[in-house]
């Protein structure tokens, strides 16, 4: 490994400035309640953050919480032509993630993982998930495949088990795009492929598959960085197994954690990265075995019928995107300067009213019954699709405290909110032990949105606790909030970050452990907190642990950080609403100083090693790669070439981006 001579100080002042621009852009975007300032949508909008989509959307959008689930799995371990090399864990991982997907309500196409593939019978897979897509429009369809892949000019392809080196290959071979866009044409709903290929190149250019457009309503998840080689192990598929029952509602955030589990576990060595289309379904859809959607899929898959698979639906679709589907009655849990989630979800209020009072009337009194059938009336009454009638505020009120009492926290909330307004024939004086009860429900993000309005002095916390009609009360409120941040919920995460950067003296979180807090919060499957407008919310806690690490000068941290933030840190940077041009423009400062830093395991600043950092020339060079491809200007004191291993930037744009 050569090294050229590191700039002298002064030069890196200006990556210096790049990282605490971004520090700074981030702390005056956060407001009082740690969310990110945001213009709300004009009343009666349905917009998602990642998909505007219309009111004649709204069934389709809505139905793929409820869309039949297809799974195409294949191992392909036993190759036996050309210079394909055998595998050895393959086909052991195409059987466990098999026999995770059956579990969740996925029919498997082929009856069962398909091992050992030829290239005939991978075109009648290919062919048959075709046709069950059209037999099903609005499918959610998962591909995952491990074996051989390989690159020809410019595309990925899938190999067989009896590919040869001749130039048949990619004939023999499925191409990844080319299957992604057949199925999106065909009608699925949302298309998600976990390719564990990234094994060999045929002789092509540098090794591992390449980025490619993804078609939209399509995921792709990538077992290494492009360009480089996955290791023959079970890392990546044992990071998806222990990942899929935390239940997140949206693919790259599921993909951030396996990511950071196999980051973690080879120290950098592998870094699964993702790609998914422009635009994306809006409509959460979750995969854990315990999800009321998994539990819809297996009740539809033994044939349930009545009132039992009316309940499953109604769980299934009854979650708080039904309130929040309607941006009147979303202001309870969204208002003045603050969002905390993804506000005006599509939901099909009809559908799920109509389950939820076939399953009451079946018998069934769960509180998510309950609360699904209440909300689901007053959106519908409060969007004017259906008019009030006598009697329906008792009623829908009978119904959420039936659910509340029966510890549902957002019941709980929703009656406080109603008492503090006097709606509903509700009394102000019961809004404060309404609200509390849901504040001690445990139920993220209610325990740290009530502690932290309980002891905010002012700001938006103070406004919320005063349209709640409670008085301040510090010691309740930072014991909840206190107790929400060491949960991990996201919401509370985001707050004490920001607490932190502003003032690390902070009693209230002086003594916290950010980093264990993020930790616990990237798993968290909570969809309420800050976010970045186009980001997730889990997108933006691994901004805001970067900025933490930062401030912390934690810098083995902070380069794993950026390494796992890699498919969408440059998005965000952008989304914050930075200059075009000075100030904080794109990510390529954050991946040059982290790949430098990876790369040598030495301190940019003080030029000390840094504790816990294990050098990695390998995944450093695909940082350079992506700061020098994001078109990152370097300053005229790096001109110099700079060489590390077998990585090399280019001479010529070093210096035509010179300042």
């Amino acid at each position: 490994m050569t090294r050229s001579p590191k700039p002298r100080k002064w030069a890196r002042a200006g990556h210096a400035t790049v990282l605490s621009g971004a520090l700074a852009l981030a702390g005056c975007a956060l407001n009082g309640l740690g969310s990110l300032a945001e213009v709300p949508p004009p009343p009666g909008a349905i917009i998602d953050k990642s998909l505007p989509i219309s009111v004649a959307d709204l069934p389709q959008a809505a139905a793929l919480r409820t869309a039949p689930r297809l799974a195409l799995v294949i191992g392909n371990s036993a190759y036996r032509g050309g210079s394909w090399e055998p595998l050895r864990l393959p086909g052991k991982e195409a059987e466990a993630i098999a026999h995770a997907l059956i579990q969740r309500g996925f029919e498997l196409i082929g009856g069962s993982a398909q091992l050992d593939v030829s290239s005939r019978r991978l075109r009648q897979l290919i062919d048959e998930t075709e046709q069950r897509v059209q037999a099903n429009p609005g499918s959610i369809v998962v591909i995952y495949f491990a074996g051989h892949g390989f690159v020809d000019q410019g595309h990925n392809y899938l190999l067989p088990v009896d590919a040869s080196d001749s130039s048949q290959t990619v004939s023999e071979s499925i191409g990844v795009i080319s299957t992604a866009q057949l199925l999106h044409a065909a009608g699925s709903g949302l298309t998600v492929m976990f390719l564990d290929a990234c094994r060999s190149s045929n002789g092509s250019a540098g090794s591992g598959l390449t980025e490619e457009t993804v078609p939209d309503n399509t995921f792709i998840g990538f077992a290494a960085q492009f360009g480089t080689v996955a290791r023959d192990s079970d890392n990546y598929t044992s990071a998806l197994l222990e990942n899929l029952d935390l239940g997140f509602s949206r693919f790259d955030d599921f993909h951030l954690a396996v990511s950071q589990s196999v980051v973690r576990m080879t120290a950098a060595d592998q870094v699964p990265v993702f790609r998914q289309g422009e635009e994306m379904p809006a409509t959460p859809i979750r995969v854990a075995s315990n999800d009321p959607q998994t539990a819809f899929a297996l009740a539809r898959r033994r044939h349930a019928s009545g009132s039992e698979l009316a309940a499953a639906r109604c769980a299934a679709e009854a979650d708080l995107s039904v309130l929040l589907s309607v941006p009147q009655i979303a202001s309870v849990f969204a208002g003045r300067g603050m969002t905390i989630g993804p506000l005006y979800e599509p939901v099909d209020l009809r559908t799920t009213e109509q389950a939820c009072a076939s399953a009451y009337a079946g018998g069934h009194r769960d509180p998510i019954i309950l609360r699904g059938l209440a909300f689901a009336r007053i959106a519908l009454s409060i969007s004017g699709a259906q008019p009030f009638k006598p009697g329906d505020a008792v009623e829908n009120v009978a119904l959420l405290t039936q659910a509340a009492e029966s510890g549902d926290a957002l019941s709980n909330l929703f009656l406080a909110k109603a008492a503090a307004e006097s709606k509903f024939g509700l009394s102000s004086d019961q809004a404060k032990d309404r609200l509390l009860a849901a504040a001690k429900s445990n139920e993220a993000p209610i325990t740290g949105y009530v502690g932290r309005m309980l002891f905010s002095p002012d700001g938006a916390g103070a406004d919320f606790r005063r349209d709640f009609l409670l008085p301040q009360d510090e010691v309740l409120g930072v014991r909840l909030f206190r107790s929400a941040v060491f949960d991990g919920d996201p919401f509370a995460v985001t707050v004490a970050a920001t607490m932190r950067h502003k003032n690390k003296n902070d009693p209230v979180v002086a003594d916290i452990s950010m980093r264990d807090a993020f930790e616990k919060a990237f798993i968290n499957k909570s969809e309420f907190g800050a976010y970045v407008r186009g980001a997730s919310v889990h997108e933006t806690l691994y901004l805001l642990a970067i900025l933490a690490a930062m401030d912390d000068k934690n810098w083995a941290e902070f380069v794993h950080l950026v390494v796992n933030s890699e498919p969408f840190l440059d998005r965000m940077m952008h989304n914050m609403g930075a200059p075009s041009a000075g100030g904080v423009r794109d990510a390529g400062g954050f991946f040059f100083i982290a790949g430098y830093m990876l790369s040598t395991g030495d301190d940019w600043y003080s030029d000390a090693k840094i504790p816990g950092m294990v050098p990695n020339v390998k995944t450093g060079c695909t940082l350079y790669r992506r700061a020098e491809a994001d078109g990152f200007v370097f300053k005229k004191a790096l001109r110099q070439e700079i060489e590390i291993g077998n990585c090399k930037l280019s001479k010529a744009q070093l210096l035509s981006n010179s300042k």
